[in-house]
C-alpha cells in the first residue's frame, strides 16, 4: 500500500509540475522537443480522464435524479415537462415489435404554458415543418427526445439534432402483447434508467475520455502545423510527431481550466491568457533547440 502512495504522490508532483513549467519555463520546452517522446500524448489523456470525472459525474447525478424522482412520482421543477409526458401518454398496446395507439393519430401532448410538447405520430401523416421544435416525438418504432428541450425551456429544439433515440424493443418484450399506460410508463422509464446505470461508468467514461482526446488533436491541428512550419524557417529539424508533443504540452493547463465547465466563462480569458503564454514560450524553447544543418 506504502508504494501506491508514494507512486501517486510521485504522479501528482509530477503532473503539477509539468503544468507549472508549461506557463513559465522555455527551457522546459526545449527538452520537449529534444527528449520527451511520447509524454505529451501521456499528459493530455490523463488530463482528459481527469477533466471527463466532472461531466461524467454530474451526468450521472441528473440520472440518479431522475430517477428518484420517477420512484417517488414527484416529477416537477424542472422535470415538470417529464411528468407531464408520463401522466397524459395515451393508453397503447405493444405488439410485433410496433406500438399502436388507442386514439386518432397525430397526437399531441401540451405543456402547462400551452407549447406543443409530445407529438404522437405513427403513421407519418405530419411534415417535418409540423414537427419542428416538439422536443418528443413517438412513432410505432421509437421516442425521440430532446433532454435539454424536455427538462427546461432556455433552448430551441431543432428538430433533427440533439436527439436522444429510445426503440421501443428495448423497453418492452415483443413477444407478449403489452398494454401500456402512464403508470406501467413510469415502471418500464424506471426500470430502464436503473439497468443503464450499472454500466454508465464502464460506457461512458472511456467514451468521453476518448472523444475529449480525438477533439483536442482536431482542434490543434492548426497550432501543430504552425509550430512544424516554425520550426523549418528557423531551421529547427522537428518533425510533426515533435509539432504535437509541444502543442500537447502547451494545451495541458488550458484543457483542464476548460473542464471547469461551472466557471468557464469566467475563465476564458485567464484561459486565453495562459494559451498565448505558453505559446510563446514554446516557440522560445524551439529557438533554442540546435539548428539543423
Amino acid at each position: 500500500m506504502t508504494r501506491y502512495l508514494y507512486w501517486f504522490r510521485g504522479f501528482v508532483t509530477t503532473f503539477i509540475a509539468v503544468l507549472y513549467l508549461s506557463i513559465t519555463s522555455s527551457e522546459f520546452y526545449r527538452r520537449v522537443a529534444e527528449r520527451y517522446q511520447g509524454y505529451g500524448f501521456k499528459l493530455i489523456f490523463v488530463i482528459c480522464i481527469i477533466s471527463s470525472i466532472f461531466p461524467l459525474y454530474a451526468g450521472y447525478q441528473s440520472i440518479k435524479r431522475i430517477e428518484h424522482a420517477l420512484e417517488d412520482n414527484e416529477l416537477k421543477g424542472d422535470l415538470e415537462n417529464l411528468g407531464i409526458f408520463i401522466e397524459q401518454f395515451p393508453e397503447a398496446i405493444y405488439q410485433h415489435e410496433q406500438m399502436r395507439f388507442m386514439i386518432n393519430t397525430p397526437y399531441y401532448i401540451y405543456k402547462n404554458n400551452g407549447s406543443k410538447l409530445v407529438l404522437i405520430d405513427p403513421e407519418n401523416k405530419t411534415t417535418p415543418n409540423e414537427r419542428y421544435n416538439i422536443p418528443i416525438i413517438i412513432n410505432d418504432k421509437k421516442i425521440e427526445i430532446s433532454w435539454r428541450n424536455l427538462v427546461t425551456d432556455k433552448y430551441n429544439f431543432d428538430y433533427g439534432r440533439d436527439i436522444y433515440k429510445i426503440n421501443f424493443k428495448d423497453l418492452f418484450d415483443a413477444n407478449n402483447n403489452v398494454r401500456i399506460d402512464s403508470d406501467s410508463l413510469r415502471v418500464y422509464m424506471l426500470n430502464a434508467i436503473s439497468n443503464s446505470l450499472n454500466f454508465y461508468f464502464i460506457i461512458a467514461l472511456p467514451l468521453i475520455v476518448f472523444g475529449r482526446f480525438i477533439a483536442i488533436l482536431l482542434n490543434k491541428t492548426l497550432l501543430i502545423f504552425a509550430t512544424f512550419i516554425i520550426a523549418y524557417l528557423i531551421r529547427r529539424s522537428q518533425t510533426l510527431k515533435t509539432s504535437c508533443r509541444l502543442i500537447m504540452f502547451t494545451s495541458a493547463i488550458t484543457v483542464l481550466l476548460q473542464s471547469l465547465v461551472i466557471f468557464s466563462i469566467y475563465l476564458e480569458p485567464v484561459i486565453f491568457l495562459l494559451q498565448i503564454i505558453a505559446l510563446t514560450l514554446m516557440t522560445r524553447g524551439l529557438y533554442r533547440t540546435k539548428p539543423s544543418h
